[in-house]
């Protein structure tokens, strides 16, 4: 519990009595025995009735309304239905002065009770809409601004299309008034926290008020409950109570305040950044439009809608009048919102002074952190008494003036002063962070760009160069800006733009300004020859002076900072000096309970790296998520980071590229990846693994100088230096790092006869290795790069025990008794980060990976005997069938090649290959279109086919010759046919489109978890089984009836079948292991749809079911049940058969087949009979297949036969269960059902 929470609980302070309490009551609970009623002591708070009430405030206030006003109905309060509306005059002809003059009637009880229940029903319905926008802000899916606008927009609107349950009745709108009274009581008590009080403390209010407070906010602050939302509820009490259903002008004033209003907001928000209005940045066209749109939409809509109850009477006008006054009313409500309500701009301008040495920012800027490093500046009077600045992160608004984009601009490790009425800011802190300051008015440049007299910038989240001109006043360069809002800077569609350093600490006087400009230049102070950089435009200030000490008592010296303390170009010059830390040693003398010597060394030798956020004034000052500084250990050393790039995909992982990080002195490490742009998730992985190096050296590739990578680095306050560019021997990652690297993975590989699919895991031993093998390099001493790195003894206990791609055997929780647990596998080296220290990577013979802590390596015993030995070369011959053939030096150059290519980067050179240099194969580069160049051809040949008048339409009699005439399937060899029309053409083709679509879609939800390792490929398998062919079933009906349909239809599991064969093939036609040629989706079918992960699989059982499901979608389609039962058998039955034996019936099999078990056998007879059931009456609903003169107990009876028949054969230890099954439900439902 913080502090803040318990001075909320308890209002007094904490003696050794009410601490006693706390001690009894936890030492009770401790033993869990029987607790005592105690007479609690005298300091001891009890809780507070009023907070103890508060939370019953809205229900009794509801039922207490409710029964007022209910009473006051039957007992003849609240007058009934209006008999003669008579006004006086003065009244007559406002909308509602109906109320003041006229007769009515006794209010019926009929009326009284519908009255009642439509405002239950209301405030049940406003309840649930609340509950349902407020709780994903709750849960952080959705933002406050968001959920304000959506209940915004549609409360009011909602709340009216219930209007027609109230009566005709004179008191409906008082029952109807309770509504909005309830929910104006709701704010009232979110705003204030129940007390009545607009206080900060929200501590003791109702969680469900709290809720609402905070969704309905702008920026979170539960006050602003009592601002506009308020106002909106009592606008709509006003309106329903006053006008109700007697005039459309409370409807229209509702509709336009909250549907026109409202989508406003949210359309202008998402679609108007770049169509501002010229006088008013913050509307937009797009925005006015939604008003207009919204409100007549809504006000046409809803008096449509009551006057079609008869709740409202029609107006005098027809619906053309009616629509264009709405829209001219709407018009006009969107010109009035245009108009600004207060001058919330706070325009000043941000100058560009070339004397600061440190931004300034002015009085006009939303500070949003606070760094803790007060300021203390002296004017250039020694006398004169010195004032106090912090250190911030301030925002501001730029608006630019072409594409009328927003922009948050965001400072940081700038001096906040609050009396200046503009900002300065400092080039040079624009520069070190990236930001491009071009400074020479374009004039006076011969060639000017769009860059000239501008500076440029980009954001994470932007693709361009956002580019900012400048304007002159003066001889001063300026562009304007403005106060952003709480809410515009947290709204997440404006984009945010850091122009300075966050995290790593702003230094003026850094001596490696001067080093890098003085290497750019010879004695002379020419440019070297080659010389290439970012350029540090160093320039020496004056006027206001920053001091950046480390101790206050042993420095002196002053760095100076310009600082403009007036609109004019008048400079004062002052003096600053900054705190040495955020931490001040009382502080700790009273939180830690320490002597104060003992606190001020504390302060001079260590660190505090975060900066608080001050934001939202209505909580105590938080720290900021980002703690990347303090997270992660610090390294002592610089490191060097290069991308290894590889000509072959990794097994499982998929990975084609390695990030690798290296130093001078041998320590390397290396992270696999799927993508380049990946880079920055290793260094993630190495920040949390090893550490935050002082400097990360990096080369000048995308990647890594620009977005998340630069980010992440910046975040832990690791300073990111790019090399100069074609200078890759300067690069410790390539040149000690990559090539080394490749060098001993090659060795490894090819020496152990692994295939080269699994060179991520070799390469991230090889840098393990390489980190903890003592070399000969001067500064290591002796010791090993670790050691060196880490200041700590290395350990060498997870790499010593065995080598790349050894045998061992390990306990597979997997295996059941009674077979052996004790498997074999091959060891790929530590897991990092996964379970124990000396948790290992194991390759099991399916091609898993898994992690273990029980292994071993093998025996001599176990070497030499004979058994051990085919079960090893078994073993591998698994492994090549699943993963690939052994590595050889051919196979692995292009490794080697692709990553020296990339690290030369020069342009490349068109040169003979070797001899042992495989070239792409021309049937592998076309193989990927092979599957649809097959369906665009099948498909259009069909549909050919089908124009042409080579396929049958409808069938108009079906008469057979005598021999098939009992055939399900007689019907194909005689009969006449109508012509296929258009029509049916086009809606089979449809249907086909849609078939194939979702098929694929199906496969790849069931392939993509194994291919990610989520699922097992029996699991897979059986899942496909099971639910593939029932669901092609269920898409029949939007198949016609014509004979042209079952071709349509059939080309779906022809297509599959290529696909199988294709993936079983490797896509030539040979039963070859190496696939590492093949299409990636193919291989991954292959390997989902296989039993062990092995793809020559999927040419066995897999092939076979979808050839039946072929044959019976062809011969028999919808003319008949046979084929429906003989598809749902094979597909549901035995599917599900295997699922639950595998689950269920390990402890009942079957005494004649072990592999089969009486828990599968219920399973297959239940999915069969189920699936057939349900198929058949699906299809026969739906009017495509002809209902059997069976009734349903019977049709029960039949399919159940027919499906324990079915059960029994699948027991048969003999033959295929895809021809087999299928095959006996054909007969049997042949003799049965035809």
């Amino acid at each position: 519990m913080t502090a803040a929470s318990i001075g909320a609980s308890f209002h007094m302070p904490r003696t050794e009595p009410a601490l006693s309490d706390i001690a009894r009551t936890t030492m009770i609970r401790s033993k869990r025995t029987p607790l005592r009623m105690t007479q609690p002591s005298e300091d001891t708070e009890m809780p507070s009735t009023s907070s103890f009430n508060k939370k019953r405030i809205i229900p009794i206030a509801v039922l207490t309304t409710i029964s007022a006003t209910t009473i006051a109905a039957f007992t003849g309060h609240l007058p009934g239905p209006l008999i003669d509306a008579t006004a006086p005059p003065f009244f007559a002809n406002l909308p509602f002065g109906v109320l003041f003059a006229g007769s009515y009637e006794a209010y019926p009880q009929t009326l009284i009770y519908r009255d009642l229940g439509a405002t239950v029903i209301s405030i049940v319905g406003a309840s649930l809409f609340v509950k349902a926008c407020t709780y994903p802000v709750t849960v952080g899916k959705l933002q406050p601004r968001d959920s304000r606008k959506i209940i915004h927009t549609f409360s009011a609107p909602l709340f009216i299309l219930v209007w027609p349950l109230f009566s005709n009745a004179y008191g409906a709108r008082v029952f109807a008034s309770i509504i909005p009274l309830m929910n104006a009581l709701r704010l009232y008590l979110a705003g204030t926290g129940g007390t009545g009080d607009n206080n900060n403390d929200r501590s003791t209010a109702d969680g469900s008020e709290n809720e609402l407070a905070q969704a309905i906010s702008r920026s979170g602050n539960a006050e602003e409950a009592l601002g506009g939302p308020f106002v909106y509820v009592m606008v709509l009490l006003f309106f329903t109570f006053f006008c109700f259903t007697d005039s459309p002008v409370g409807v229209i004033s509702i509709a336009t305040m909250a549907a026109g209003d409202g989508l406003a907001d949210l359309i202008g928000r998402r679609f108007g950044s770049n169509n501002k209005w010229p006088f008013n940045k913050d509307k937009s066209v797009a925005g006015s439009t939604a008003f207009v749109s919204g409100a007549l939409v809504a006000s046409f809509g809803l008096i449509s809608w009551l006057t079609g109850f008869g709740v409202m009477d029609p107006l005098d006008l027809n619906t053309i009048d009616l629509f264009v006054r709405l829209l001219v009313i709407s018009v006009v409500c969107a010109a009035v919102e245009l108009i600004p309500a207060g001058d919330d701009n706070y325009s000043c301008n941000a100058e560009i002074d070339n004397h600061a040495d440190t931004t300034v920012m002015g009085r006009d800027s939303l500070v949003v952190g606070d760094y803790e490093q007060p300021v203390n500046v002296v004017g250039w009077n020694p006398e004169s008494q010195s004032q106090e600045f912090k250190t911030v992160s301030a925002a501001v608004m730029y608006i630019h003036p072409q594409t009328m984009q927003q922009y948050i601009l965001v400072f940081h490790q700038a001096i906040h002063h609050p009396d200046l009425k503009h900002h300065l800011i400092c080039p040079m802190q624009l520069r070190v962070n990236g930001v491009k300051v071009n400074e020479t008015p374009k004039h006076l440049e011969e060639n000017a760009t769009e860059a000239t007299f501008a500076l440029q910038a980009t954001a994470k989240d932007l693709e361009e160069e956002l580019t900012i001109p400048f304007n002159l006043q003066g001889v001063t360069a300026y562009f304007p800006v403005r106060k952003p809002s709480q809410e515009e800077y947290e709204d997440a569609l404006i984009p945010k733009i850091d122009m300075t350093w966050e995290d790593l600490p702003w230094n003026p006087n850094d001596p490696s300004f001067m080093e890098s400009e003085e290497a750019m230049v010879d004695y002379n102070g020419r440019v070297v020859s080659g010389a290439s950089s970012r350029g540090h435009d160093q320039r020496v200030i004056s006027a206001v002076n920053s001091n950046f000490q480390a101790d206050e008592e042993a420095h002196n010296s002053d760095y100076r900072l310009s600082c403009v303390l007036d609109n004019l170009v008048c400079v004062k010059a002052v003096k600053s000096r900054r705190a040495p830390s955020s931490t001040d040693p009382m502080q700790l003398v009273k939180k830690w309970k320490i002597p104060y010597s003992a606190a001020k060394r504390t302060v001079k030798f260590t660190t505090n790296r975060m900066k608080k956020t001050v934001l939202h004034p209505s909580l105590s000052r938080r720290f900021r998520t980002n703690d990347r500084a303090l997270r992660y250990n610090r390294l002592r050393h610089d490191i060097y980071s290069d991308t290894l790039i590889s000509g072959t995909k990794s097994w499982k992982r998929q990975n084609k590229h390695a990030q690798t990080f290296a130093t001078r002195f041998g320590w390397v490490r290396a992270y696999p990846m799927q993508k380049k742009g990946h880079a920055h998730q290793a260094l993630s992985m190495l920040f949390q693994q090893c550490g935050v190096p002082p400097v990360m050296i990096v080369d000048y590739s995308k990647e890594q100088t620009e977005g998340e990578f630069r980010r992440k680095c910046q975040e832990a306050q690791c300073r990111l230096k790019p090399l100069e560019p074609y200078t890759p021997k300067a690069n410790a990652a390539e040149s000690l790092g990559v090539r080394e690297l490749k060098k001993g993975t090659r060795r490894k590989m090819i020496s152990s006869g692994s295939p080269k699919r699994l060179w991520d895991h070799c390469i991230e031993l090889e840098a393990l290795i390489r980190s903890h093998t003592s070399s000969e390099i001067f500064m290591l001493n002796g010791e090993t790069p670790e050691t060196y790195m880490t200041g700590q003894t290395a350990d060498i206990s997870q790499l010593c025990e065995l080598g790349w791609y050894e045998h061992v055997m390990f306990r597979d929780t997997a295996v059941t008794y009674p077979e052996d647990n004790e498997v074999l596998g091959r060891w790929l080296g530590p897991a990092i980060d996964v379970g124990p220290a000396m948790t290992a990577k194991i390759l099991k013979s399916n091609g898993e990976v898994v992690y273990r802590t029980t292994f071993r390596a093998l025996t001599p015993e176990e070497v030499e005997d004979e058994t051990h030995q085919t079960m090893r070369q078994l073993f591998d011959a698994r492994i090549q069938g699943t993963i690939g053939n052994p590595a050889t030096e051919p196979a692995l150059s292009d490794i080697a090649r692709t990553t020296m290519i990339r690290s030369k980067r020069t342009p490349l050179r068109m040169t003979q290959p070797s001899e042992d240099t495989e070239m792409p194969s021309t049937s592998s580069f076309n193989k990927k279109r092979i599957i649809p160049i097959a369906v665009l051809t099948t498909i259009s040949a069909t549909t050919i086919a089908a124009f042409t008048g080579h396929l049958p339409g409808p069938l108009i009699d079906a008469t057979a010759p005598p021999f098939f005439a009992n055939l399900p399937f007689g019907v194909l060899f005689a009969g006449s046919y109508e012509a296929y029309p258009q029509t049916l053409i086009y809606r089979d083709l449809g249907a086909t489109v849609i078939s194939i679509v979702g098929a694929s879609l199906f496969v790849k939800a069931c392939t993509y978890p194994v291919t990610v390792g989520k699922l097992q490929p029996r699991d897979s398998r059986k899942i496909i089984h099971t639910f593939s062919a029932p669901l092609f079933i269920l898409v029949w009906p939007l198949f016609s009836n014509a004979y042209g349909a079952r071709v349509f239809a059939s080309i779906i599991p022809l297509m599959n079948a290529l696909r199988l064969y294709l993936a079983g093939t490797g896509g030539t036609g040979d039963n070859n292991n190496d696939r590492s040629t093949a299409d990636g989706s193919e291989n991954e079918l292959a390997q989902a749809i296989s039993r062990s992960g092995n793809a020559e699989e999927a040419l066995g059982g897999p092939f076979v079911y979808v050839m039946v499901l072929l044959f019976f979608t062809f011969f028999c389609f919808t003319d008949s049940p046979v084929g429906v039962i003989s598809i749902a058998t094979m597909a549901a039955g035995d599917g599900l058969a295997d699922l639950i034996g595998r689950r269920f019936g390990s402890n009942n099999k079957w005494p004649f087949n072990e592999d089969k078990s009486v828990a599968g056998s219920t399973a297959f007879v239940s999915g069969a009979l189920v699936a057939s059931f349900g198929l058949i009456s699906w299809l026969t609903g739906f009017g495509v297949m002809d209902p059997l003169d069976l009734n349903a107990i019977d049709l029960f009876v039949r399919l159940l036969v027919i499906s324990v028949v079915c059960a029994a054969v699948e027991l048969i230890p003999a033959g295929d269960d895809n021809y087999s099954v299928p095959l006996s439900a054909a007969i049997l439902s042949s003799y049965l059902l035809t």
